[in-house]
């Protein structure tokens, strides 16, 4: 782990492909991350998941230029959420009933 380091340090490790330098910045933020996904989604388990996913995607995009960290972190899982809430409004949309006599 690297405590020490800025977070710009360990992005430029996790281009490098270092995982510690993930887990270190994993460990710094997700908490943090989880909590304020909860305020868009109010359920914690999916905060959770969107939390571990914006991280797997930092992974795998690892070769991206990332400016400030923690910005990108937050705006990314606040967008992370509020997309999770539009799938969710989408799928729970009931069918519209054409005619009266769809409904008997």
């Amino acid at each position: 782990m690297y405590p020490a380091l800025t977070d710009e340090a360990l992005m430029g490790l996790i281009q490098q492909s270092n995982p510690v330098a993930l887990e270190t910045l994993f460990n710094r933020y997700y908490k943090t991350l989880c909590q304020l996904c909860t305020v868009y989604t109010k359920d914690y388990t999916v905060a959770e998941e969107i939390t571990a996913n914006l991280f797997i995607k930092l992974w795998d995009n690892r070769d991206t230029a990332i400016l400030n960290v923690k910005s990108y972190l937050f705006v990314a899982a606040k967008n992370l959420s509020l997309n999770h809430i539009q799938k969710r409004r989408i799928r729970y949309i009931p069918s519209k009933i054409s005619t009266c006599r769809d409904m008997y």
